[in-house]
């Protein structure tokens, strides 16, 4: 379930200057049972009444999103990060922007909440069942963020050091930083 996206388009594939320099940062996080339902519940109230539609609506978001997560940090069950060098040019980093979320949205199988560009939709979930592995369940969050500065790497995923690091910069992200973010979750609910 993809919920918020913004991007500004490039037109090229130039080296990017000192001042037009972007970074690529995309985090995934599995959270238990534990803090499955608050995840979910917080991430679809954010869904339903962010405005999307502006630079400062999805800072915001992106701001409440990490946040919540951020309060689950007890509950992370595994994790996956993907960091790029920081001086790409506005193309590249949409290049790679795009082609992470893509992959992302593959995984699952419907947008259950979205919220794109301020127009915002909801559809019934599919219905799923656990495997007996799975226990009681998680809820799998990716966070893909371009920014207009440099963002921490995660340089070792199971240092929750590193992951919280890079969740507390994207809550400090402004407006103007912000080029482009996208949050998925699943299952969007129970």
């Amino acid at each position: 379930v993809a919920f918020a996206v913004y991007s500004n388009r490039a037109s090229h594939q130039r080296r990017a200057s000192p001042v037009d320099r972007m970074d690529v940062s995309i985090v995934v996080l599995a959270v238990d049972w534990r803090a499955r339902k608050a995840i979910q519940e917080a991430f679809a109230r954010i869904a339903r009444q962010t405005d999307t539609a502006t630079k400062s609506g999805l800072a915001a978001m992106l701001r409440e999103a990490a946040g919540s997560v951020l309060q689950s940090q007890l509950s992370w069950l595994y994790a996956g990060a993907s960091d790029y060098d920081g001086r790409l040019s506005p193309g590249e980093a949409e290049s790679i922007f795009r082609r992470a979320t893509t992959l992302a949205r593959t995984r699952f199988k419907a947008d259950v909440i979205r919220n794109l560009r301020g127009a915002k939709s909801e559809s019934p979930a599919p219905d799923k069942r656990a495997r007996p592995e799975e226990g009681a369940g998680v809820v799998v969050v990716t966070f893909a963020v371009a920014a207009r500065k440099q963002l921490p790497d995660v340089r070792a995923v199971t240092d929750a050091f590193c992951l919280q690091a890079a969740l507390e910069s994207f809550t400090r992200l402004s407006p103007s930083e912000l080029a482009a973010v996208e949050v998925i979750w699943s299952p969007a609910v129970e």
